[in-house]
């Protein structure tokens, strides 16, 4: 492809176009969904924070609106907790309580979102140090199986450490080139919407604790080129509070920094819920 060919007008009127054709999915947030249009389906969106702020307990509150709430089949590949404790997250979450331990002193608020849960269409991989060849096999088992619509993968850099663990002499930039390209030519094949979330670092060299998309480009080793061909969007999510600038009233912004379907440096009112681990809209 040359200079011409990249800058041509007509080769943006035929990516928009197609990006225009494809499957929207809801997110659950009313705000976010009016005016992205949700999850395009097939696409990627990368997820992006720096530890503790919150990006699994959105990626699992997402999850949940689209599982439980709409009845759509969801996979969360969980690298680092245990479906065990990502099931009682997952629990706290919709019923925003946990379960006795007696189970006769359950309540009947309670029995009825674990019979939610237990009913919904989702399924918990956790299996660690998991590579590219044996996700896209097991997403493609879920796909043709169970119909399942959105994958969540928590989180990307995980995909291609065990090879840093096995003392072999990779390319990060490379690599990480590589799982993009990867996790997109399998949305686009499978027809499906697929969240990769993505840590950032804790230290910053800033006096403000907001991050950028370039903060995500230098953690990532990755350019503008990769993020326009490979990424349809890139959500950052940002939390005063924890950091002790906030009010106090764990407001949360998720910053769209990268949207190839349209609008973008847009920034949404969420709210954390400590208690339950999860997001709400902002009232």
């Amino acid at each position: 492809e040359n200079y011409a060919e990249r800058v041509s007008v007509s080769r943006e009127i035929d990516r928009y176009i197609e990006s225009t054709r494809r499957e929207t999915i809801p997110t659950g947030f009313k705000t976010l969904d009016r005016v992205l249009g949700g999850l395009k389906s097939p696409g990627l969106v990368l997820l992006g924070a720096r530890p503790s702020v919150g990006k699994t307990a959105l990626a699992r509150t997402i999850a949940k609106k689209l599982a439980v709430d709409r009845g759509i089949p969801v996979a969360y590949f969980t690298l680092e907790l245990s479906t065990m404790e990502l099931t009682r997250l997952f629990l706290l979450s919709e019923s925003e309580m946990a379960p006795a331990i007696n189970a006769d002193q359950e309540s009947d608020e309670l029995k009825e979102s674990i019979n939610k849960l237990k009913e919904a269409p989702l399924f918990i991989d956790d299996t660690a140090w998991i590579d590219m060849e044996s996700l896209r096999g097991r997403v493609r088992t879920l796909v043709e199986n169970n119909g399942v619509r959105v994958i969540f993968i928590d989180f990307i850099q995980l995909l291609y450490w065990r090879r840093f663990m096995k003392w072999e002499d990779i390319d990060s930039r490379k690599e990480m080139k590589r799982t993009l390209t990867e996790l997109k030519q399998t949305a686009e094949d499978l027809g499906i919407a697929i969240v990769a979330l993505t840590q950032l670092p804790h230290t910053i060299e800033r006096t403000e604790k907001e991050i950028s998309l370039e903060d995500l480009m230098k953690r990532l080793d990755i350019d503008q080129d990769i993020i326009n061909d490979q990424v349809d969007m890139i959500w950052l999510l940002y939390r005063p509070d924890y950091y002790g600038l906030g009010d106090g009233r764990e407001r949360a912004e998720l910053n769209i920094v990268h949207n190839i379907h349209g609008r973008r440096n847009l920034t949404f009112d969420l709210r954390f819920i400590p208690e339950c681990v999860k997001f709400e809209e902002q009232e």
